[in-house]
């Protein structure tokens, strides 16, 4: 066992020298911990075709949130997501599919996922996190680390 004073030490937000879920937090182990209890109250899925979709479906299967809402540009795609069950709200607007999302899965071509991402901003709350289903990671990255607000976080996915 750990003495009293031991304080966690993070190193690349990893806590090391504490028992996992007691140190800062901020730590993997207790992120970790933390959604094994928790979910997201909304997920928003930008693109909901076949990765969208499946995306949609899995997240519904374990139940990781408590509303999915989906956005394409066509409201034939969103009634198909919606009748097999990948999302609970289709929207074709970028603000109501953006405004109370706590994730943002953005699965559009690679060549779109910057541009998306500055559409959407306005519409972001504080404390959102993004991510993308895209297959390259350097030139999004590097692009959109220039203009996020340091208060939403963007995860380069896939």
């Amino acid at each position: 066992m750990f003495g009293k004073n031991i304080k966690a030490i993070p190193t690349n937000k990893i806590a090391i020298g504490v028992p996992i879920g007691t140190c800062c937090g901020l730590s993997l182990c207790c992120l970790n911990l933390k959604m094994a209890k928790s979910k997201f109250k909304t997920i928003s899925i930008l693109g909901v075709g076949l990765i969208g979709g499946s995306i949609g479906l899995a997240v519904k299967k374990k139940r990781l949130a408590d509303k999915i809402i989906g956005l394409t540009t066509r409201k034939d795609t969103l009634t198909r997501a919606k009748h097999y069950g990948a999302i609970d709200e289709g929207t074709l607007s970028l603000r109501k599919a953006t405004e109370t999302a706590d994730l943002i899965v953005i699965c559009t071509p690679v060549a779109a996922v910057t541009h998306t991402v500055k559409l959407i901003l306005p519409f972001v709350k504080s404390g959102c996190i993004m991510t993308d289903v895209g297959s390259t990671k350097l030139e999004i990255v590097s692009q959109i680390e220039n203009f996020l607000p340091k208060d939403i976080f963007f995860i380069g996915g896939h």
